[in-house]
């Protein structure tokens, strides 16, 4: 009688499968896209990107969500003398920039933080028009140096933050989207000249990290990190639900041997028990399987 259970439990389970792979085309997985992923592009950072599927767990105390994207240099041995920051561009429909979002300090030392490199250390003076809260997603700006000139590295050699933008998002679900930071040049010289501000080489697009200036390297950060999503059903840990993770699971419970799962495994029944009605059975096969041909979304 239980053996023929278990042959009436793979018969059924196999026909099931079949005739929800036949509706998949293929090469579909059931991979969950992110909600959001902010990119990063310019002419002298490297890009970047972070993906976010769920937002609500980095809301603040009023139930806001910021996202912070910095342009990073640095230039051991060399002092920053000045820059021109062509436009700091994003899309005003996904994300908000407000100075009150990017000031340093507080009371008279409240300052821009644009430059974070000049706001925080007192070095220069950061000139910036902002045209406004949101301005269209655009933010202009520049910076010159006065003695004494900032170095171009921190003291343990690491990068500066060279350009800071922190944005509040107001579409969450808006797919993607891009923050630009369009530069016109960068003057750095050597920080054994006596006055560096009379003498320096700008820098412009295409030239960072040449041999002529090996020392400079740049780099672009978007925090919060991206979010990695667990995959309900991915019991390979491959990033997406596929039909091979519910062929598995179904010899599993069908009591084949060879599948390299432990059922009575906590994490494997975290992924497994997708109904959550603490047992890992047929339903789940069912509901996963659902998903994968796209009928709901886990």
């Amino acid at each position: 009688m239980k053996r023929m259970k278990k042959a009436l439990a793979v018969l059924l389970t196999a026909a099931l499968l079949f005739s929800l792979t036949a509706l998949l085309p293929t090469g579909v997985s059931a991979a969950a896209q992110p909600k959001l992923t902010v990119k990063t592009q310019s002419n002298l950072f490297p890009a970047a990107e972070a993906g976010y599927y769920d937002l609500s767990s980095m809301e603040d105390e009023n139930g806001d969500v910021f996202v912070t994207v910095e342009f990073k240099l640095a230039a051991e041995g060399k002092y920053l003398i000045n820059l021109d920051l062509e436009g700091l561009l994003w899309d005003p429909d996904v994300l908000e920039w407000k100075e009150e979002y990017n000031m340093f300090g507080s009371g008279r030392n409240r300052r821009l933080d644009l430059f974070p490199f000049a706001a925080e250390n007192n070095y220069g003076a950061g000139i910036t028009n902002s045209f406004g809260d949101n301005n269209g997603g655009k933010v202009i700006g520049n910076f010159t140096s006065v003695m004494p000139a900032a170095y171009a590295y921190n003291e343990d050699g690491s990068a500066i933050t060279l350009v800071r933008g922190v944005f509040k998002v107001l579409d969450r679900e808006a797919g993607e989207t891009t923050v630009t930071c369009a530069m016109k040049s960068l003057g750095l010289c050597d920080d054994t000249i006596r006055q560096p501000y009379t003498q320096y080489r700008p820098i412009v697009s295409g030239e960072v990290n040449n041999d002529d200036i090996a020392l400079v390297t740049c780099s672009t950060v978007i925090t919060p990190a991206a979010q990695q999503r667990v995959v309900p059903g991915d019991f390979d840990g491959d990033g997406e639900l596929t039909i091979n993770d519910i062929t598995n699971l179904q010899r599993l419970l069908c009591g084949f041997s060879d599948v390299p799962f432990d059922i009575d495994d906590p994490d494997f029944i975290a992924l497994a028990d997708v109904n959550g009605d603490g047992k890992v059975n047929i339903k789940d096969v069912t509901e996963l399987q659902r998903a994968l041909a796209g009928f709901i979304e886990l």
